[in-house]
């Protein structure tokens, strides 16, 4: 995930394009070629344990993880890794992504499904880690429905990003890297 913010107007000189800000980013898939067993045990762990390492190495990491679901299985198997993040979330380090409770098939479910999933989702950040996401984060998706970008807007989101925009997978050549997508009824997201 990274951010781009660009110089006031008048900035200092003509080499000043800007600050970039980058946020690494760990997709856990909860269950595909494992067990959610092996998740708890293994991935979830080793996870935390790593950014955790990373956070006081380095004062200026930053993380986001997306799936409150996973959140939901740290804080029931973890409770000392949880406390950990709840106070790197207040420091304003670790950032909760995705909104959803944990990514869906985006196509075949109805809008009030994947509605539900945002409810669920950022519910859970708002009550354990005092804070929402506000973008959409579906690395896996294999296809994305036209509805998508009203259902994120209707939410309160502003922000959509997949990994599965790309050349061998999207039915089309997608003109750009960054953009707003407009659903049906107007609402966008970037």
């Amino acid at each position: 995930m990274a951010l781009f913010r660009r110089p006031p107007a008048g900035g200092s000189s003509e080499t000043d394009l800007g600050t970039l800000y980058v946020v690494a980013n760990s997709h856990l898939d909860t269950q595909w070629r494992w067990t959610v067993r092996d998740t708890i045990r293994e991935y979830l762990p080793r996870t935390l344990t790593e950014n955790f390492r990373l956070f006081r190495r380095y004062r200026h990491y930053a993380f986001s993880f997306e799936g409150a679901f996973r959140y939901r299985l740290v804080r029931e198997y973890d409770p000392k890794g949880f406390e950990e993040i709840q106070r790197w979330v207040r420091a304003g380090r670790w950032h909760p992504a995705g909104s959803m409770l944990d990514a869906p098939d985006a196509n075949i479910p109805s809008p009030e499904s994947l509605i539900r999933h945002v409810l669920l989702g950022n519910g859970f950040f708002e009550r354990h880690l005092g804070r929402r996401s506000l973008d959409l984060f579906l690395p896996d998706g294999f296809g994305f429905p036209w509805s998508l970008p009203s259902v994120a807007a209707q939410c309160g989101l502003t922000g959509f990003c997949s990994q599965k925009l790309i050349k061998w997978i999207a039915p089309a050549e997608i003109p750009f890297d960054l953009g707003v997508w407009r659903g049906p009824d107007g609402g966008s997201v970037v």
